[in-house]
C-alpha cells in the first residue's frame, strides 16, 4: 500500500515466490502485498529494509541466571563442552526443573556465549560484491533430462558463466566435456554477450591451482579440499599449465585402483596424453628396445607399489611435478619403518610435489608432520622438535596455522554453497525382524 513500509517478512515471502520459475515479478509482488516498482528495487538490491533486530525477550528465560551461575564457569575452563553435557549438569544442580525440551534453548545460549567469550572465536567475513568485480564459471551435466536424438541419448554438458553481483548468466552447450577449448570458447562468448570483462574470473577449481603455482620456490603444496570439491581437476589444471610451458616430466602416483580413472580424466577433460605403467608394461617396453620407458612426453600414472619397488630408477629423473593422490596413506612417512613412504620420499627427493588428500589430519598432528616431510623434510625440522613446539602443553596453535598456510590449501563444502547446491540426504532406518525359521537357523548355527 502507498505510504506503508515494506516489512522484512514481505521481502522474504516475495523472494520465496521468486524462486519458482513460473512466478513472474508482478504475481510474486502481488502475493507479497506490494507494488511491481518495489519488486524491481528488491531484485536490483536497492531496497532499504526497515527491519530492526529485536532486543527484547518474547518468552520468560527458562534458565533465569542459572546459566551464568553454574555453566559459564565450566565453559570458561573448557569451551568445547557440549550442550547435552551441560544440560545434565543443570539437572543435577536443579533437580526437576529441566529436561530434554530445554536442549535447543541451551544450544543457542551456548553458541552465543562462545561467539562472544570463547578463546577460539569463529570469525565470519561477509561477502560484499561490487559491480564488475567477479565472474564465475563451471560445468553442469544435463544427462538427467533424458534428451534423445534419433532415439539415442544425447549426452552433453552446459558451460555456465555468471556475474556474481548482478546475477547475469550465460549458458553454452559443450559436446566435448570439460576442456581448455570449451572453457576458452564459452568464456570468450560470455564476455562478448555481457559487454565487458570482470576484474576476477574464478572457476570451481582455479583458486587451488593458482595456489599450487604461485611460488616457484616452494617444493610442494597440499590440496586438502573436502570430498567432491574437485582435487583431481585442480591438479589437472596445474599439469595443463606446466605442459603448456613445455615442462612435461610429470608423474601421478596413486592407489592401483585409481590409475585408470586418472588416465580417463586427464585424457577426456584436458586432452593430456597419459600412460599407465606397471611392472609388466615396464618390462614389455624395455624388451621392445625402449631403454627408459619413463622418459617419454606423456604423463605417467603409477601405483604406490611400483614406485616403491623402483625407487632408484625414479630418483635419476629430474621430475617437473609429482602428483600424489590419496596422500594420507603416507601420513606415517616420517617413520623409518614405513617402507613405502620412505621409498617415495627418496624417489622424488628435490622434485616439486602436489599432495591430494581430503583427510590430512585424522588422529594426531604427527600425521600433518608426516605429510610435510614428503614435500620437504626441513619444513618443520625433526619430529622431536615438532612435538615440543606444537603437541605439548602451552603449544602455539596460531604459529602452526601460519606455517601450514604456506603450503596447505583447504576448501570446505560450506564455503561453496553459494555456487554448488548439494542434494539434501535424509537417513532412513528400516527395522528388520527375522522370521521364526530364520531365527532358528541362527540359533542352531551359534550352538555348533
Amino acid at each position: 500500500m502507498p505510504g506503508k513500509s515494506i516489512t522484512h517478512t514481505q521481502v522474504k515471502l516475495y523472494m520465496s515466490y521468486r524462486k519458482n520459475p513460473k512466478q513472474t515479478q508482478i504475481s510474486a509482488a502481488a502475493k507479497a502485498g506490494f507494488s511491481e516498482r518495489s519488486a524491481r528495487r528488491i531484485d536490483k538490491g536497492e531496497h532499504q529494509s526497515n527491519h530492526l533486530p529485536r532486543n527484547y525477550r518474547t518468552h520468560k528465560d527458562p534458565f533465569n541466571g542459572l546459566f551464568e551461575k553454574h555453566l559459564v564457569p565450566l565453559l570458561e575452563k573448557n569451551s568445547a563442552l557440549q550442550p547435552i553435557t551441560l544440560l545434565d549438569v543443570l539437572e543435577e544442580k536443579v533437580p526437576g526443573q529441566f529436561d530434554r525440551s530445554h536442549l535447543h534453548t541451551l544450544q543457542r545460549r551456548v553458541k552465543r556465549w562462545r561467539a562472544k567469550h570463547a578463546l577460539d572465536q569463529e570469525v565470519i567475513f561477509l561477502q560484499r560484491h561490487t559491480p564488475g568485480d567477479m565472474g564465475i564459471s563451471d560445468y553442469t551435466w544435463m544427462n538427467t533430462l533424458g534428451i534423445t536424438l534419433a532415439g539415442a541419448v544425447f549426452e552433453y554438458k552446459l558451460y555456465h558463466y555468471r556475474l556474481v553481483y548482478s546475477g547475469w548468466t550465460y549458458v553454452q552447450v559443450c559436446l566435448g566435456g570439460e576442456s581448455f577449448k570449451s572453457l576458452s570458447s564459452g568464456l570468450q562468448n560470455a564476455f562478448w554477450r555481457s559487454g565487458g570483462v570482470p576484474v576476477i574470473h574464478r572457476t570451481n577449481s582455479l583458486s587451488a591451482a593458482l595456489f599450487a603455482l604461485q611460488n616457484p620456490l616452494n617444493k610442494g603444496v597440499i590440496l586438502a579440499d573436502e570430498v567432491g570439491l574437485g582435487k583431481t581437476i585442480e591438479a589437472a589444471l596445474v599439469m595443463s599449465q606446466l605442459w603448456a610451458e613445455r615442462k612435461r616430466r610429470i608423474v601421478v602416483v596413486c592407489p592401483a585402483a585409481l590409475r585408470k580413472q586418472w588416465s580417463n580424466e586427464l585424457a577426456e577433460k584436458f586432452n593430456l596424453p597419459t600412460q599407465v605403467i606397471d611392472g609388466r608394461t615396464y618390462k614389455k617396453l624395455q624388451k621392445e628396445g625402449i631403454y627408459n620407458p619413463l622418459d617419454k612426453e606423456v604423463i605417467r600414472i603409477l601405483s604406490y607399489n611400483f614406485v616403491s619397488a623402483n625407487e632408484k630408477v625414479f630418483s635419476t629423473i629430474p621430475w617437473d611435478l609429482v602428483v600424489i593422490d590419496e596422500a594420507h596413506k603416507l601420513r606415517n612417512a616420517y617413520r623409518e619403518s614405513h617402507q613405502t613412504g620412505q621409498a617415495i620420499k627418496n624417489a622424488f627427493c628435490g622434485c616439486k610435489k602436489l599432495l591430494l588428500t581430503a583427510t590430512p589430519l585424522q588422529n594426531n598432528l604427527m600425521e600433518v608432520y608426516g605429510l610435510s616431510t614428503i614435500i620437504d623434510e626441513h619444513l618443520f625440522g625433526e619430529a622431536v622438535s615438532f612435538r615440543v613446539q606444537f603437541m605439548r602443553d602451552g603449544y602455539d596453535l596460531s604459529a602452526l596455522k601460519k606455517r601450514m598456510k604456506e603450503f596447505t590449501q583447504r576448501t570446505l563444502r560450506s564455503q561453496v554453497l553459494e555456487y554448488v547446491k548439494y542434494t539434501k540426504r535424509m537417513p532412513i532406518t528400516v527395522p528388520f525382524k527375522p522370521f521364526d525359521d530364520v531365527r532358528s537357523v541362527f540359533c542352531f548355527s551359534s550352538k555348533r
